[in-house]
């Protein structure tokens, strides 16, 4: 690349690293309690007390009526957390700030990975409508382990896309399928869905075999090299897996509920719920359906290019709708890249067929939208951090003054040992130290010793405020702020 294009890159990441950490906030909202289990779980890794942790989290997990998580997500993303913890203390502001560090990887991955077959231009575009993009940059403000995968997992694509298909068995040879298997490795152990980059790289040379790009004498000659990734992948398993305490594997018992029924909608909602990438701009749903369209070119006309996204992405969206639940768009970020780029593609796919005067006016108008887009973005998350900036990073959430008023009252007056039901347990054990549990039925309060009810939060996960006098129990009322009640809960001789 040339010092202008070099420069370019560079004030693309700088606007995207200042704009990220202008919309960070000091605290962090309710909704995405996972939070409070990642900073627990990188505070056993300092303490030394991994057992510890699983213990109580398993109290708040197995003696909710619903559960809240699995007993431990993996250990890749607290691992992260940890020196930041130690140093910092549970400083929200600091912890987010590895997310803008590895999105920015992301970027530079997705940058370069857009270059092997894009040009400089459109590559750059493209990657400024991710640098800029609001739903990413507001990701950045919540401390789980979506941003950190997101890179993970496309690098480890970036490295397969550039491998060759039988490389030399030389040192650097062997080095490339190392990282490789590292990479897939750490995609892993961050997000348990990392383990669909093993059967995409199989089905991916698999597919080369059929295509007659490898062959069964270059198989034999180079077979230990071929499986150094799946080796490295399991060695680092093993070696983690003896170290680290499994907790993860409870979340699969969620596949109990799942229901063949469920394909076909669930399908549809994923496939609208990609149009909240363009949803801060004006005819998000007009721009979607065009790049869906282009998307599909770049799979039907680059189909054998482009195999290896196409395999990881199919594979990705097959695990989310046959999981019983549904979740947002942060769970769609590892292929969002993949889409945009295949559309991308589907582009250039189009442009083929045209005359070569229809093909530059074609093009210049696919460039102005994406530097509209691009703009567009910009001026949005500009917007957001600096209205952000203006209230002082201020959020409503668990480090707010009210409900730090509610956690230093329970630490200081209930017993250590008191089982207290709240509609987020585990940010309750993580500010307080108590064990923690979901409730949603009258009946089921008896399992407690203290409820907490948030007076102000009208989504499901507790008894409604103006119910839980009416629950056949004992309750006596010992602690009242302007958001929260707490009741001790009467036992029954």
């Amino acid at each position: 690349m040339t010092k202008k294009q070099i420069l370019g890159l560079i004030v693309v990441l700088i606007l995207s690293g200042v704009l990220g950490y202008g919309m960070l906030t000091s605290g962090h909202n309710w909704a995405y309690s996972d939070f409070a289990a990642y900073i627990m779980q990188a505070r056993s890794i300092i303490d030394g007390d991994l057992t510890g942790f699983i213990f109580h989290n398993t109290v708040t997990v197995l003696e909710s009526d619903v559960p809240v998580g699995p007993i431990a997500y993996p250990w890749g993303y607290p691992l992260l957390l940890a020196p930041v913890l130690a140093l910092m203390g549970i400083s929200t502001l600091s912890m987010k700030l590895l997310n803008i560090l590895f999105y920015l990887l992301f970027l530079l991955c997705l940058f370069f990975l857009l270059r092997k077959r894009l040009s400089y231009f459109d590559s750059l575009a493209l990657m400024a409508i991710f640098a800029f993009n609001p739903v990413f940059l507001n990701a950045q403000d919540s401390i789980l382990s979506d941003i950190v995968f997101l890179f993970f997992s496309t690098f480890a694509l970036f490295l397969i896309d550039r491998q060759d298909a039988v490389p030399s068995s030389n040192g650097s040879g062997y080095a490339r399928w190392i990282l490789i298997g590292g990479m897939m490795f750490a995609a892993f152990f961050v997000r348990t869905n990392g383990l669909l980059l093993l059967p995409t790289l199989i089905a991916y040379e698999i597919f080369l075999l059929v295509k007659g790009k490898m062959d069964f004498v270059e198989i034999k000659k180079n077979i230990l090299l071929l499986a150094t990734p799946y080796l490295v992948f399991f060695a680092l398993w093993i070696l983690t897996s003896l170290i680290f305490p499994d907790g993860q594997a409870s979340h699969l018992s969620l596949y109990e509920n799942f229901r063949l029924s469920q394909l076909w909608p669930y399908l549809l909602f994923y496939l609208n719920l990609g149009q909240s990438f363009f949803a801060e701009i004006a005819y998000a749903q007009v721009l979607y359906g065009i790049f869906c369209l282009f998307f599909l070119a770049g799979i039907f006309r680059k189909f054998k290019e482009n195999i290896l996204f196409i395999l990881y992405f199919v594979l990705t969206l097959l695990l989310y709708i046959s999981w019983p639940a549904l979740q947002g768009i942060r769970f769609l970020f590892p292929i969002i890249p993949v889409f945009i780029y295949l559309a991308a593609q589907g582009f250039g796919a189009v442009l083929s067929f045209m005359t070569e005067r229809t093909s530059k006016i074609f093009q210049l108008f696919y460039r102005g939208v994406l530097i509209y887009l691009a703009l567009a973005f910009f001026v949005i998350s500009g917007q957001g951090a600096l209205g952000n900036l203006a209230s002082e990073r201020e959020i409503h959430g668990p480090f707010d003054e009210v409900a730090i008023e509610l956690f230093d009252y329970v630490k200081k007056n209930l017993p250590e040992d008191s089982l207290i039901i709240f509609f987020k347990p585990r940010i309750m054990r993580l500010m307080t130290g108590r064990d923690s549990i979901l409730v949603l039925t009258c009946e089921n309060l008896e399992h407690g010793d203290y409820v907490v009810i948030n007076k102000k939060w009208e989504d499901m996960g507790q008894i409604a405020p103006e119910e839980i006098t009416s629950c056949p129990i004992g309750l006596e009322k010992i602690y009242n702020n302007r958001r929260f009640v707490v009741y001790q809960i009467e036992t029954i001789p």
